[in-house]
């Protein structure tokens, strides 16, 4: 799932997408998502956003990584791994693929 989808989808509509797409999984498939993630600051490693950047050219809806993952596993997915891809030149954005598959409960053995 590329992010030209997931940025214009506000996190009501990611969650509802995400929990579909985790539920159509086999058990140990997974799906890649690459998303747009605002730049972290040399100063602090806070993350800045960019309201013009964003609006124009990513439809507004940039997640960190920890915003992401939240959202995946508010829906009963689990993100096992996030991998910084590129950054644009000039931007304040990175863009991130998160690999995410289903959470399982551990089931109590029969014997």
């Amino acid at each position: 799932m590329h992010h030209l989808v997931a940025q214009h989808m506000d996190d009501s509509a990611l969650r509802i997408q995400m929990q579909h797409l985790i539920r159509s999984l086999n058990p140990e498939g997974m799906v890649a998502l690459q998303f747009a993630a605002p730049l972290a600051t040399r100063e602090t490693g806070a993350a800045v956003h960019s309201a013009s950047f964003e609006e124009i050219v990513t439809g507004g809806f940039v997640r960190t990584p920890d915003e992401l993952v939240e959202i995946v596993q508010s829906v009963g997915g689990v993100v096992s791994a996030l991998l910084p891809r590129e950054q644009w030149s000039k931007s304040s954005c990175q863009f991130w693929v998160a690999q995410i598959g289903r959470s399982f409960q551990k089931s109590s053995s029969k014997n």
